[in-house]
């Protein structure tokens, strides 16, 4: 009987567990690793995500081939228009769909969550995700680490754990015990529709603000268009709506479809008495919007302080995306997921499965967290405003506008990962051609719009192994 069942069980199966599996897998020859999701399947809900150079510099050094396929697939946007909650036109904003590239040498686009979701996962090989395994609890030795789920799966022994399960992380909860994140005060939801002429231009989204409320709509490929409104919980409550933010079915972000069936027309009905009497164009969205698709949740947020205060991670146990740094939706977190994935495999790569990797990891990845966490904060708070030009002010001289910030959060390299074991499974999946990514939308959930990338270094990967399981 083998002593160790894997070399590392992620918990959670969003796109930056998926990105961590997909990274390991290339970086380090020979590694056993799965991924084990609550859910019983993944299906099409949730938002979209503006892929920020950050995040694009990270998925090309983790799979140049992925990026090229996101970069491919996703919307490259030119005009951004802004209304009032009336729906006054307040601006058309124009964005240059070469901006990114030009400035920080890589391209990006707007995509459906669950598209990048689906994209890395197709890059994994078969098995490698088991659906319908709720974590439990762990218990570890010198040696490694007992994984117990709540089904009836018998316990796995593996080498390290890592902590992928959102902003409630059981991970969390039991390797670092500070308690569960605070409630950042806004509900929001999220949703998809079929594409349908008339309600965006060609390359185009629309934001609408004031009233304290946001809402936002753009297209994530040539037949969905995505829409996002949110709104503080005061004013949601004003409106007749009871939001429990302990609620745990009430705290799901994104893609997670928990919240779907009797919940989804719920939500989807909070919503409109959220929204009533808001801009004609938003509201019609609302009242024809797909329930099945419908996403309720509240926004949770841990501060700089806190994040540094209880670190990431402990013994052979780490954690990456919403689980290590929940944000304000702002654009951040899934590109910040796709970095930690990144920073992890090549740590693990360089060290061994060693608790000596995670803790190098937690250490580079610490600082930059702690001040995304108080810059996210900021940025995604201030997009509440009573009237629309207020917002649209923000949004063209917000808190992104600072080229020292920029530098920090899009001049970021990545090591590149060297290919495991030769031209295998991964390196066998057809290229597509790349495409000159878009400006793109870097704060989906909170309304503002900013030019995203960083600048290009070639880093030469390390051809470092870990012993696998055995």
């Amino acid at each position: 009987m083998p002593d160790f069942d894997l070399d590392v069980a992620v918990i959670g199966g969003g796109p930056g567990g998926l990105a961590v599996a997909l990274a390991l897998q290339r970086a380090v020859k020979g590694i056993k690793v799965k991924v084990f999701e609550k859910a019983k399947k993944y299906e099409p809900c949730g938002a979209g995500v503006a892929l920020a150079a950050n995040g694009c510099k990270a998925i090309k050094a983790i799979c140049p081939d992925l990026l090229k396929e996101l970069q491919d697939t996703g919307v490259h946007l030119t005009t951004a228009f802004q209304y009032d909650h009336t729906g006054k036109l307040l601006t058309a904003a124009k964005q240059d769909p070469d901006a990114m590239q030009k400035q920080w040498g890589v391209g990006g686009g707007v995509l459906g969550w669950y598209e990048i979701q689906q994209a890395i996962y197709e890059r994994l090989p078969a098995g490698t995700v088991e659906f319908g395994q709720r974590f439990k609890a762990y218990t570890e030795d010198d040696a490694g680490v007992t994984l117990h789920f709540e089904s009836t799966a018998p316990a796995l022994r593996v080498k390290v754990v890592i902590g992928a399960d959102g902003y409630f992380s059981g991970v969390r909860a039991q390797c670092l015990n500070d308690g569960p994140p605070t409630f950042a005060g806004t509900v929001m939801w999220r949703g998809r529709i079929p594409w349908r002429d008339g309600i965006l231009p060609p390359g185009s989204s629309k934001f609408f603000f004031g009233a304290e409320r946001v809402g936002l709509l753009y297209p994530i490929n040539a037949k969905r268009i995505v829409w996002t409104v949110s709104a503080p919980v005061a004013v949601v409550r004003a409106a007749g709506v009871e939001f429990n933010e302990r609620d745990v079915k009430l705290t799901a972000s994104q893609g997670t479809p928990e919240n779907k069936g009797s919940k989804g027309e719920q939500a989807l009905e909070n919503c409109r008495k959220v929204f009533a009497g808001h801009a004609k164009e938003l509201v019609h969205v609302l009242e024809t919007a797909d329930v099945e698709s419908v996403v309720e949740h509240g926004i949770y947020t841990r501060t700089g302080e806190e994040i540094a205060a209880a670190g990431l991670g402990k013994g052979r146990v780490t954690l990456v995306g919403d689980a290590a740094h929940p944000f304000r939706p702002t654009g951040q977190g899934l590109n910040t997921g796709m970095e930690d994935a990144a920073e992890l495999a090549w740590y693990i790569q360089q060290q061994g499965l060693t608790a000596e990797a995670l803790r190098a990891y937690e250490a580079a990845r610490l600082p930059r967290m702690v001040r995304l966490a108080e810059h996210t904060s900021n940025q995604g708070a201030s997009a509440y405003k009573k009237t629309g030009k207020e917002a649209v002010r923000f949004s063209a001289n917000g808190l992104d506008a600072n080229a020292d910030y920029e530098q920090f959060l899009y001049g970021r390299n990545f090591h590149a990962l060297q290919p495991a074991g030769g031209a295998g499974f991964l390196e066998q999946v057809k290229s597509r051609p790349v495409t000159v990514a878009s400006a793109v939308l870097a704060a989906i959930g909170a309304g503002v719009v900013v030019g995203l990338g960083f600048k290009r270094r070639r880093e030469r990967p390390v051809d470092v192994h870990v012993t696998p399981a055995h």
